[in-house]
C-alpha cells in the first residue's frame, strides 16, 4: 500500500513538471540544528517547482551532526521530505516566505530511542534577497514536530537559491 501510494505521487509530481510550464529552483542550506539542548551544523539541499509565482512545491534532504553534552558525544540527524512554500510579496527585492510540509525524520542509534525515525510536520518562514535575477539569499527559521524526537526540532541559518527557469 505505501509503495502504490508513493508511486502515484511521484507519477503525479513527473505529470506536473512535464505538462505544466517549468519553472524550478536549486537551494543550498547551512544551517545550525537544535534538539532540545544538543546542537549542530546541519547542511541540506532542495529543488522547487513553481506551481505558480507565490507557491513552489520542494523535495529536500538534510544531515545533521549533532553534539549532545549528555552523551558526550555526537549524534546523526537525516531529515528529508516536501514542503509547500508561499511567497507574499513576490514582486519586492525582498521576498517573505512561509513554509508548511512533511518530513521523515532519522536519528542515529547512539540516543538509544524507542523509535529511530518517523515522520513529522514542518513550519517556518524565510527572509529572502533578490541579489541578480536568478539567484538569491537569505535566512530561514523551520520547527520540526515530531513524536519520535527527545525534544523540539529547531533549524534555523542561511540559504543560496538558483532560479533555473
Amino acid at each position: 500500500m505505501k509503495y502504490s501510494l508513493t508511486v502515484a505521487v511521484l507519477v503525479y509530481l513527473i505529470g506536473l513538471v512535464c505538462l505544466g510550464q517549468t519553472e524550478f529552483d536549486a537551494t543550498l542550506h547551512t544551517n545550525y540544528q537544535f534538539v532540545e539542548e544538543d546542537a549542530g551544523y546541519n547542511f541540506e539541499g532542495s529543488i522547487s517547482y513553481h506551481i505558480n509565482q507565490q507557491v513552489a512545491l520542494g523535495a529536500y534532504a538534510a544531515y545533521a551532526q549533532i553534539y549532545s553534552p549528555i552523551l558526550e558525544n555526537n549524534y546523526d540527524l537525516n531529515k528529508g521530505g516536501l514542503q509547500l512554500t508561499y511567497r507574499f510579496n513576490r514582486d519586492s527585492n525582498l521576498r517573505v516566505e512561509s513554509v508548511i510540509g512533511i518530513c521523515w525524520v532519522a536519528f542515529d542509534d547512539r540516543l538509544q530511542l524507542t523509535k529511530d525515525e518517523g515522520g513529522g510536520l514542518d513550519i517556518g518562514a524565510r527572509l529572502a534577497w533578490r541579489t541578480f535575477k536568478k539567484v538569491n539569499f537569505g535566512a530561514q527559521v523551520i520547527n520540526t514536530y515530531t513524536q519520535v524526537s527527545p525534544g523540539a526540532i529547531t533549524t534555523a541559518g542561511l540559504f543560496l537559491r538558483y532560479e533555473l527557469k
